[in-house]
This record gives C-alpha cells, structure tokens and sequence, in this order.
C-alpha cells in the first residue's frame, strides 16, 4: 500500500543543534525560496551547494552579452579632457580639482585608460646640482608629470668643468631619453639661477622655441627672505635673541625635559609636548617655523623661569647661561618684536610652499609674487621701512629677470582670473 510523503514545512528548513554546521556550505534551495510546490514534498531539508550554485550563476554571467565600448585613442582622449575641461567651467571648479588624490584614485578604479592616456603627455623638466657627503658633485635630473615627480638620472660631474656648455650637453642627452625612450613632451626646463644654469637654459630655448624655462621660483623666494633678514632693520635685534634662546633650549636635554613636563601640565597645551624647532637658512620656511613654535612655548616658558628644578642640572657655566637667558624669556618687547617678525616670514613661508610643490603653475608663481608685493608694499611703520624696501626691491630684481610674457599670459588665461589681476583698484 502506497502512502503520501508528508507535508513539508517551514520549520524543518530551519536546521539547528548538531547539524547547523551544513548553513556554512548550502544556501536555501531556489525553490524553496520561490515556494514552488515541489519544493514542499517530501521531508528532506531543500538546499543548495553553495560552490555549485555560484558556478551556476557565473555560467550565466558569462552567457549574457557584454555591451562594447569604443578603443581608447587618442580621439577618446581629447573627447574626454574636452569633457573634462566643460564640466570643470559648468561647475565653477578649480582648476585644480583634477589633480585631488580622490579623483586620480577614482579614475584608477573605473576608467584606467584615462589615467594611462594622460600620464606621461606633457612634463616639465627640472636639474639641479648638489655635492654629496662623499664630496662628489652630482648634477640630479627629474620630470614632473601630472603632479608627480619622476627621477631620470644623477650624473657625476665632479671632474668636469662647471660650465654652460657641459651642462647643455647633459641636457640634450636627458631630453632625448625622456622624450624617445620615456614617450613624454617637454614643455618647460626649470633649474636654480647660477651663472651656467641659466646661460644653458637660455641656449636651449633660443635652440626649441616651444620650451620656456623660468627659474626654480622656491629658489627665488628663499633668496627673498634672505635679502629680508640682509636688511639690517633694528627688528632683526630679536632674531638674535630669538636665535640664541633656541640654540641655549636645543643644547640641553634637560631643559627640554622640563618644557615637555610643563606642557603637559598646562591647560590648552595639546598632546604630544612640542619641542624647540632650530631655523636654518637653507632650508625652506624653518625661521617662520622656528619663530612660531617659540610663540607656541611662551607660556611654557614663562613657567620654566620659575621652575624649582631649573638649576639642579648641569655646571657653574651653564647656570651662567641660564641666568642670562632668563631676562630675555620675561622681556615682553621681545615677544612683541618676534611676533612681528613672524608675521612678516608667515606670507613669505606661504609662498615657498606654493613654489615648491609638485603642482605648481606659471599664473601660481606670479599672483604669489602679486600678493608679497601688495603685502610687504603695505607695513607702514617706521621700523619696518628698510624691511620693505628690501623686499619690495629684492621681488622687483627676481621680476626683472624673468620671461614676462609668459607669466602673465598664463594669469590671463586662468578663466578664474583672466585679466582682474592687473585691474587697479578703485
């Protein structure tokens, strides 16, 4: 006698105890899910492989028709940078959006062809020379592309004479490995404004009418700010002070110590403890950040003269020293003096960080020599005269050798700028 298989129901499918393991390697069974009739007879539970049911669906996949899309060319290129170039306007962008991490990162993702067809198109060419610790003169090569910096090669050239005529030559010679071997276009060569760096840049621009070759404008401005503090203003009688405490505070691990502890024991003062940051004229914006971060410390410093521990460490000399750092610490025009020079470094250190960097433009270089100009141009107080004489004229001497032309075609043709930058003001 035959008898009917009973009903299946839900509770069944739920598997529990013991035999819940199957739950990591089976899915529901797809009838089950759609609750086809069939899927309710009998009284096994309805599963699915779940290895089977993703090669199943990846079959599938692969059956469907993948919809074509055009070969990326240079056509496609030029469509999409046009578009690119429509968008940007349409928006009210800066032109430097493109060049934002999240957007170089997004086109990497899901269009890389884009990415691919625009690296490597335009490059300006950089050289600059350095004596190494091992006393050899090394002479570095390096493009930048799209925001990026690209090493080409370092030539020993310590047993050659330093000459326009040797450095041209190693000029063609890189040329020709980035714009052959590396498939890039040079439009620009940019070096520092010693004697045979700038006779060899002028030959190789009479020699290609299509390059321009500005100087290192980071060079420019550190030159700047040397002919800032080569004014001999009465000011400049803090720097020294300031220079001086600096070099006193760096010199003793213990002093430096108790600056930290104090921080960390004053309200406002975040975590971790600041140190004492020591300027150095070769290096870009250091003075502006050494004076800052003593103004940073003053109320940590003003504690520190009272400090019971401040002479429990070091000899009868250092005391010395101490005691006549002290007075200079609890001298309020000395405060007042450094403040004001480092309001004077702060647009100056702005400025070396614009000339610096890797995405800097020709319009960028002028509307910041612009803004020095209009600032330092502007300090009316009688201590501040030879100050702004000299800087006012050392950014008069940097403008005077420089290819006009260029410059301020490139401001004209920034459509956020155009021609407002050499509008007077009413």
């Amino acid at each position: 006698m035959s008898t009917t298989a009973p009903l299946y129901t839900a509770s069944r499918q739920q598997v529990q105890g013991e035999r819940s393991w199957i739950r990591s390697f089976f899915y529901d069974h797809p009838d089950y899910i759609s609750r086809a009739s069939a899927a309710y007879e009998g009284d096994k539970v309805k599963v699915w492989c779940k290895k089977c049911f993703e090669k199943r669906v990846a079959d599938e996949i692969h059956l469907q028709p993948i919809a074509s899309h055009p070969a990326w060319n240079e056509a496609r290129q030029a469509t999409f940078e046009s578009r690119l170039a429509q968008l940007t306007a349409s928006c009210g962008w800066s032109l430097t959006w493109v060049e934002n991490i999240e957007w170089i990162d997004f086109c990497a993702d899901f269009i890389p062809q884009a990415i691919e067809a625009c690296r490597g198109r335009l490059a300006t060419l950089q050289c600059d020379g350095y004596t190494a610790l091992n006393q050899h003169h090394l002479i570095a090569f390096m493009i930048t592309v799209n925001g990026k910096v690209y090493t080409i090669r370092a030539y020993d050239t310590s047993n050659e004479p330093k000459t326009a005529e040797n450095l041209l030559r190693r000029i063609y010679e890189v040329l020709r490995i980035v714009e052959q071997d590396w498939g890039v276009t040079v439009i620009a060569l940019t070096s520092d404004c010693s004697g045979e760096s700038r006779a060899a840049r002028g030959a190789l621009v009479r020699a290609r009418k299509e390059l321009v070759g500005p100087d290192c404008y980071a060079h420019q401005v550190n030159l700047v700010v040397r002919n800032y503090f080569g004014s001999k203003a009465r000011l400049f009688t803090c720097t020294k002070q300031a220079d001086e405490l600096i070099k006193w505070l760096r010199s003793r691990t213990y002093l430096l110590a108790l600056l930290r502890d104090i921080q960390d024991g004053l309200p406002g003062f975040s975590s971790p403890a600041k140190t004492v940051i020591r300027g150095v004229l070769t290096r870009w914006t250091s003075h502006y950040l050494a004076y800052h971060r003593l103004l940073e410390l003053f109320p940590a410093l003003q504690v520190l003269c009272h400090h019971p521990g401040l002479y429990e460490s070091g000899d009868e000399d250092s005391h010395a020293k101490t005691r006549s750092m002290i007075p200079i610490i609890q001298d309020p025009l000395f405060w007042h003096s450094i403040t004001r020079v480092k309001l004077h470094l702060e647009p100056l250190a702005v400025a070396a960080n614009v000339t610096q960097s890797n995405s800097c433009r020709l319009d960028d270089v002028l509307i910041t020599f612009g803004s020095l100009l209009q600032f330092f141009d502007s300090l009316n107080e009688p201590e501040e005269t030879e100050i702004k004489e000299a800087v006012v004229r050392s950014l008069e001497t940097r403008w005077s050798k420089a290819d006009q032309d260029v410059f301020i075609a490139a401001v004209i043709l920034n459509p956020f700028i155009r021609t407002r930058a050499f509008c007077t003001s009413p």
